[in-house]
């Protein structure tokens, strides 16, 4: 599972009729397949919202009902979805429920940090800010061109591939609209974001995000099964380099406007600090290529080794080839991440403020492509 608000910022683009008002399912032939834009989940959690604020009461069966819907089934996989049910439930009451306010009031006061109720708040103040607009939601619902933001959003991804790659047959993911934190979940080859996010965001935003996991979809077509741990993660810096070019901008403008600050921070450090990581993953790999360290180990040392899902390291690594060798070489990479690391290391040998990886890192290289 990834949560795609820690990461998002969150051109000749195909144009479609815009339809009057789109149904809560709403079916898109693309590429000799149907992708489905199921506003189900929204459409319901808008119903309640707007009952809760009349103070009525919600039954236990809409809960269910709500929470069984395609976009919530599609959220709620795991484990803890009983424990995310629950909190939902809660937060939609805080939000909503007049009779609630001074509580609500006393939590949204707290600072939105990492402690035991940080996931409380996280979805509470996004509850909060859709409230504060609730009579737009369901007019976006009713009137966005959804269709037209997929086909924009397939248009930009292709940019960012190589001209032959076959894409005519590529599934692509549906979407599932649903109101939860301000996030986005990529899970089973389908797209769950949250109502408010979507708001926030705007059209383009909407269409660079759905690019940046079209992008993903067509990319990993074509990438080989990567059995080590070592090959995982320099496969998640490359796919989230290159897909990150499409929808962010570098630090510090990195998503100020809706992330909480210690993420933006957290983020930032993490993205200039990318020549200390490489250079910290060079030495884990030299010392298992001298017989240092066994294979086993190298795994359990490098798992999980790119923090935020890869994103600030492989960006920063992606934005330097692009500024010294420029983005067709990068598209041409786009399914080896080993010439992602060729690449970035021609982009930073002549910089001495740059990491350039030991021969010896480079040669290992060589021997498991």
């Amino acid at each position: 599972m990834r949560y795609f608000f820690i990461f998002l910022c969150l051109s000749t683009l195909l144009s479609c009729k815009k339809q009057d008002k789109l149904n809560p399912s709403t079916d898109i032939k693309y590429h000799r397949s149907i992708y489905k834009v199921n506003l189900e989940s929204a459409q319901k959690a808008v119903t309640i919202l707007k009952r809760l604020t009349n103070g009525e009461v919600v039954s236990e069966a809409e809960w269910d009902d709500l929470f069984s819907s395609p976009g919530y089934k599609h959220y709620l996989v795991y484990a803890d979805s009983l424990k995310k049910k629950a909190l939902l439930k809660e937060c939609f009451q805080l939000a909503f429920n007049p009779e609630l306010r001074k509580r609500k009031d006393s939590l949204l006061q707290r600072p939105l940090a990492m402690h035991d109720e940080f996931f409380k708040l996280f979805i509470l103040h996004n509850l909060e800010s859709l409230r504060l607009k609730s009579n737009e939601a369901q007019d976006y619902l009713n009137n966005s061109d959804f269709q037209k933001h997929i086909e924009k959003a397939d248009s930009l991804a292709k940019r960012y591939l190589p001209n032959h790659i076959e894409t005519n047959n590529t599934k692509l993911y549906p979407l599932f609209v649903a109101l939860m934190g301000p996030d986005g979940q990529v899970l089973n080859e389908s797209i769950v974001l949250d109502l408010n996010l979507m708001m926030e965001l705007g059209e383009e935003g909407v269409v660079k995000f759905f690019a940046h996991e079209f992008h993903h979809a067509y990319r990993n077509v074509h990438i080989p099964q990567l059995q080590s741990i070592f090959m995982q993660e320099l496969n998640r810096i490359h796919q989230e380099g290159l897909a990150d070019l499409i929808d962010k901008k570098p630090p510090p403008n990195y998503m100020t406007e809706l992330l909480p600050p210690f993420l933006v921070e957290d983020y930032k450090v993490l993205f200039y600090k990318t020549p200390e990581v490489l250079s910290q993953l060079d030495s884990i790999v030299v010392q298992y290529t001298n017989g240092k360290q066994s294979l086993d180990e190298l795994d359990k040392e490098l798992q999980g080794y790119f923090k935020f899902g890869g994103h600030p390291n492989g960006y920063y690594m992606a934005l330097k080839i692009k500024e010294q060798l420029g983005l067709q070489v990068l598209i041409d990479s786009f399914n080896s991440p080993i010439d992602f690391i060729r690449l970035y290391q021609l982009s930073v040998k002549a910089e001495t403020d740059e990491y350039p990886f030991t021969q010896r890192f480079m040669n290992y290289l060589a021997t498991i492509e």
